[in-house]
């Protein structure tokens, strides 16, 4: 069995990565305030000229969420990459290099929460958006409505499979650890994506814990190392699967998405661990949260 090594501050790996690729939600902020021991972490990791690398399941453009780090009180001169899965999706669908997106067609059905009025995600792409599934080449799935349960997809996504529309995710997260009006963590659009799947449906992501969205945000850095990198993330599915299929070591915050469950007294580390992860992932430290 793996051993997972257990550490109350980071700073002890120091000397052994040159490139750290952090995760945002749970992580760094939680939507709506950033964590002051992060800001100190990235800043820490800075002045010791290490490549800071930022990636985020998200389906917002990188631009935007630049604005919400400066926003959160993050310099953001510090990081040598900032990359959403939305802009990954996007970049790709704009210059398709891969088989699946050079084949998709010009009509889409997007899948969110935003009103139509409110859409400019997909505008620069020049495709069309459909109102009826029936009339879509492929379903653009970017922000989940917390106000519809997941059961209420299928309908529209047995009219998809019927039809063999694929399924283009732009946020592969299962869930948020924003909370909805019941009190519980919100559904994402990666949520939806799996369940499309589970009937038959073709997903697409090139989000976490897809390797293509790891190589695109260190295709830019000098001298890269994969043995000298390490991935920090809350998510067991996405930050930690994805850093074991990129071929790097992991950090799994405990302080993030699975929190509770951490917190809990009942199991034993490797149980917990074992009992959330679909994948039977395991990490190579844990550590509570950002601490240097």
């Amino acid at each position: 069995m793996k051993k997972i090594i257990v550490l109350k501050k980071l700073s002890k790996l120091l000397n052994n990565f040159d490139t750290f690729i952090l995760d945002l939600w749970g992580v760094m902020h939680n939507g709506k305030k950033s964590f002051p021991h992060a800001i100190e972490f990235v800043n820490k990791l800075h002045k010791y000229d290490k490549n800071i690398i930022l990636i985020s399941n998200s389906s917002k453009k990188n631009e935007e969420t630049k604005n919400q780090l400066i926003n959160l009180g993050y310099d953001i001169s510090i990081f040598k990459n900032i990359l959403t899965s939305g802009q990954t999706i996007i970049d790709e669908l704009k210059k398709p290099t891969l088989s699946w997106s050079k084949k998709l067609g010009k009509n889409f059905y997007h899948l969110t929460k935003i009103s139509n009025k409110k859409i400019n995600i997909l505008k620069e792409l020049k495709k069309h958006n459909v109102k009826k599934i029936e009339n879509a080449d492929f379903i653009f799935g970017s922000s989940a409505d917390p106000s519809i349960s997941l059961l209420e997809y299928i309908p529209i996504l047995k009219k998809a499979y019927e039809k063999n529309i694929p399924f283009i995710c732009a946020n592969p997260d299962y869930e948020s650890i924003e909370l909805n009006k019941h009190n519980n963590k919100s559904i994402c659009m990666g949520s939806i994506a799996r369940l499309y799947e589970t009937i038959g449906g073709r997903v697409f992501i090139l989000g976490k814990p897809n390797s293509f969205i790891y190589k695109k945000a260190t295709s830019g850095l000098k001298n890269f190392q994969k043995s000298k990198t390490i991935a920090i993330g809350d998510s067991l599915d996405h930050d930690i699967y994805g850093a074991s299929k990129f071929g790097i070591k992991s950090i799994l915050i405990t302080s993030g998405i699975h929190k509770k469950v951490f917190n809990s007294s009942n199991l034993d580390l490797y149980t917990k661990i074992y009992n959330l992860s679909e994948f039977e992932v395991i990490p190579d430290f844990v550590c509570e949260k950002l601490t240097f």
